[in-house]
């Protein structure tokens, strides 16, 4: 008999967490990452270090962080240290949660699936109605060093999965929900893919449904009280970051704007400060929400015909809350003075920290083709210093 009858995954199998984005996979993983040890105690495995497993999803279907020209893509031997934490892991229970899984191709995911074990790997797929994540994608991208405003952005998205040249390509590969699991059920099997709908009512909920699934013990996973703050941006905020953006973000490579503007200044900002009484909030037009919904409605017959298990009330991705046609997006043309100058402020404390440091960004070219720029020379020798200097015993 299972040491968990009711827990959809027994010792020896791994569950997939592929996301989608924004529905609480964040917060998920903190839980995870928090209760580390406890979950040990209960025999489940949460394998590596990180908090989540979202750079080994990108090592394993080779994409980039960032832009299309951005980030490197991360060392394979990420994603070969996590496969290979999971197969020692014959005799306990493996949870694995990283969003990038979702952007994997079919070919990806089978290979995934395949990596991991294949019939002991069940995937779960979360997700939450269309409109409710369009305001918190676009601050995404922004984030990420998009410059494209929202009203424009929210007509693009509108337009549909395989429309030509699309802002953002990601948004429909990540949240076309039928194909999405059936991307999944292709890589598996219809019995070993689980959906699991947001219900945002419940704010312990997704908790409680991967309690369930993993056959952990009520209460094991809780809000983190560790991991960085997640908040939604007043649309003030994320239109002084968005003009930043259009202003000067072309001029940093990926790597370079991640390190000082989005870990520095923005994270500054928004640890730093609440929006005020008087800043707006990012709304979805009718319009949009109507389309959205459409979408909604033929995912719910697709996952319904799939016959995958389900958690939840798939009815809950189409909401059935009245759409005011006089909502549209709010214009803004001023920031708050405070959120400028937190911004302002993280980037400097990080640029002087950095330049400090001699760890100002990606390596210049080099002067002379062929030749090491002198940083890359100084920063050698300083390494190779340091190993002669262990080796005689003279620094630890």
């Amino acid at each position: 008999m299972s040491e968990h009858p009711t827990a959809w995954i027994q010792p020896g199998e791994v569950l997939l967490h592929v996301g989608v984005h924004k529905t609480g996979t964040t917060a998920l993983q903190a839980a995870l990452f928090d209760a580390r040890q406890e979950l040990r105690s209960q025999g489940v495995t949460y394998p590596g270090r990180a908090r989540s497993h979202y750079m080994h999803g990108l090592a394993a279907i080779g994409r980039r962080r960032g832009w299309a020209n951005g980030g490197a893509v991360p060392r394979s031997s990420l994603w070969d240290d996590l496969v290979a934490a999971t197969t020692k892991a014959v005799d306990s229970r493996v949870i694995i949660s990283g969003e990038s899984f979702c952007e994997a191709t079919e070919e990806q995911a089978a290979q995934i699936v395949r990596s991991l074990g294949g019939d002991r790997v069940k995937v779960v797929v979360t997700l939450r109605p269309l409109e409710q994540l369009l305001p918190s994608t676009w601050q995404q991208y922004v984030k990420a060093g998009s410059s494209l405003s929202y009203g424009p952005w929210l007509d693009d998205v509108a337009r549909g999965p395989g429309a030509p040249k699309p802002a953002t390509p990601s948004f429909w590969h990540r949240n076309e929900h039928a194909r999405q699991v059936a991307k999944w059920v292709s890589a598996s099997s219809t019995d070993r893919v689980c959906v699991v709908v947001v219900d945002p009512r419940n704010r312990m909920g997704l908790f409680e449904d991967f309690e369930d699934l993993l056959g952990l013990r009520r209460g094991t996973l809780q809000v983190s009280t560790s991991a960085q703050s997640n908040r939604g941006l007043s649309a003030e905020e994320v239109e002084m970051l968005r003009v930043f953006n259009e202003r000067v973000g072309h001029r940093f490579d990926y790597e370079l704007y991640d390190h000082i503007v989005r870990r520095a200044g923005f994270n500054a900002m928004v640890e730093g400060r609440r929006p005020g009484p008087t800043e707006a909030s990012l709304v979805v037009p009718a319009r949009i929400a109507r389309i959205m919904r459409e979408h909604g409605r033929s995912a719910i017959d697709s996952i319904h015909a799939s016959g995958v298990r389900v958690v939840g009330n798939l009815a809950l991705l189409v909401p059935d809350s009245e759409l005011d046609d006089s909502v549209e997006v709010v214009a803004v043309d001023r920031v708050p003075i405070d959120a400028a100058a937190i911004l302002l402020e993280g980037l400097v404390e990080k640029a002087f920290a950095a330049l400090r440091s001699g760890e100002f960004g990606p390596e210049p070219a080099p002067l002379i083709p062929g030749v090491p720029a002198p940083r890359t020379i100084r920063r050698r020798v300083r390494r190779l210093g340091g190993r002669v200097l262990r080796r005689l015993g003279l620094r630890r």
